[in-house]
């Protein structure tokens, strides 16, 4: 497929979008019928003044699960493994608690967010988290008690992927990163995308990342500190790419290679019936035309989107150097100039779920905190199955939201707005799971 230039248009967009937000530096990739084209904006260095390029290295956080779910595909096609097996098969020293919950989870449900771990800490290297190996996060775990029993609910997971990893490679007898050049990075021709952290750290295209003091006026940023080395890290959120790079990957995810997305899509997790959901290492939602599939990245000093359109035949991808930059309404600009049509809003979503007669929101009701923020679940309008309202202040990134919840299952519910509007709800008897956090009650006379 010949390499072409980016759209002006795309590029006009992008460059208002950045100024708007105090973007720094932006690396852009666009895949469009035969055609794909790959370039930059901005800054990858405001202090040497070096521009952000089709090969400027950024570390694509959270986009490295994409790549951890294709890699167990390809394996399980070899018959190395099966999706279905127990982590604690391929782990015999893997343990969870309670007892024998280990044993009842799949690889798959690591693949999904479905585990029962949630975001347990072990990776937060802000909380001085940092394991040398994988085998080291996975004996760590031994004394964790599952969020929920495995494939109760969805909850997303750092953790769990990093455990998938060491799955991966103890079955296939070969180091993670080994088995990424290999199997996926070598055969798409991937030649500057790398599962050695430290190669972006120390490249001379590597972007640096930044955080935001002052949006108004001059903007101000200030560097901030990469994360620290930790391997155990890397199957979830430690691979690190270029534009161009990103541009082959995602034309070849729009080609069908392998039929990762379709399997992807096969064994998906649905929130509810919205036609929302995760499958493996990509969220999907529905569009005007079709399935679209994406997933985001964001870490310190980075934020990313990584959007595929198979109907359209388009894909797009945004890599920016800012500390939780929002991408999303970018992403749907440039949509709605490709297309003539928006994209499909969570708002939009409607629910098949019929509430049994004891479903209510009465004793969901009060106030919830975990070491990320507060959620307060307000009183509803009476109305069992309507809408859940919410307010939910973040630490970080700064932020107050309020919004409502749509029911989608027996103490389900699917986010209508927000940052992260498209994402599930659940209640549980401790609290409730949001963005894989365990927020605790902490007032309400109610009770289950």
């Amino acid at each position: 497929m010949p390499e072409g230039k980016l759209p002006e248009p795309i590029l006009e967009m992008a460059r208002a979008y950045m100024a708007k937000e105090a973007i720094p530096g932006l690396g852009i990739a666009w895949v469009e019928g035969d055609t794909w084209a790959a370039g930059g904006l901005g800054k990858r260095s405001l202090e040497d003044g070096l521009s952000v390029d089709a090969d400027t290295l950024f570390p694509l956080a959270s986009i490295t699960k994409s790549f951890t779910a294709a890699l167990a595909l390809l394996l399980e096609e070899e018959g190395l493994l099966a999706l279905t097996q127990s982590p604690a098969d391929i782990l015999p020293d893997f343990r969870v608690l309670p007892e024998g919950a280990a044993q009842a989870m799949t690889l798959q449900m690591l693949l999904q967010h479905l585990s029962g771990l949630g975001r347990t800490g072990h990776l937060d290297p802000d909380a001085g988290a940092s394991f040398s190996s994988r085998e080291e996060l996975a004996r760590a775990l031994s004394s964790y008690t599952l969020q929920t029993a495995p494939g109760e609910t969805w909850s997303y997971s750092n953790e769990g992927y990093s455990v998938a990893g060491h799955v991966l490679e103890r079955a296939a007898g070969q180091a993670y990163e080994e088995l990424v050049e290999e199997l996926l990075l070598k055969p798409l021709d991937l030649l500057n995308t790398t599962p050695y952290i430290q190669e972006w750290r120390e490249s001379p295209q590597g972007a640096r990342g930044y955080r935001l003091l002052r949006k108004r006026e001059e903007p101000l940023w200030e560097p901030v500190e990469p994360l620290p080395i930790a391997p155990a890290s890397t199957p979830a959120g430690r691979l690190s790419s270029t534009p161009r790079d990103m541009a082959r990957y995602v034309r070849a995810m729009l080609q069908g290679w392998r039929g990762i997305l379709h399997e992807s899509e096969k064994r998906a997790y649905p929130f509810g019936s919205t036609g929302w959901g995760y499958g493996l290492g990509w969220f999907y939602q529905p569009g005007p035309k079709g399935t679209i599939f994406h997933h985001g990245g964001n870490q310190r000093g980075f934020a990313h989107e990584m959007w595929i359109f198979p109907a359209e035949g388009k894909a797009l991808v945004l890599l920016s150097n800012l500390t939780y930059a929002d991408l999303k309404p970018l992403v749907e600009e440039i949509y709605r100039w490709a297309e003539g049509v928006p994209l499909p809003s969570p708002k939009d979503a409607r629910s098949a779920f019929v509430p049994s007669p004891s479903f209510t929101d009465e004793g969901l009701t009060g106030r919830y905190t975990a070491p990320q923020g507060v959620v307060e679940i307000l009183e509803g309008k009476g109305n069992p199955g309507g809408l859940l309202p919410y307010r939910w202040e973040m630490k970080e990134p700064p932020l107050v939201e309020e919004g409502e919840a749509l029911p989608i299952g027996e103490r389900l519910f699917f986010l209508l707005e927000g940052r992260r509007a498209g994402m599930p709800l659940y209640f549980t008897r401790e609290g409730l799971l949001l963005a894989g956090n365990l927020y605790r009650k902490v007032s309400s006379s109610a009770s289950w």
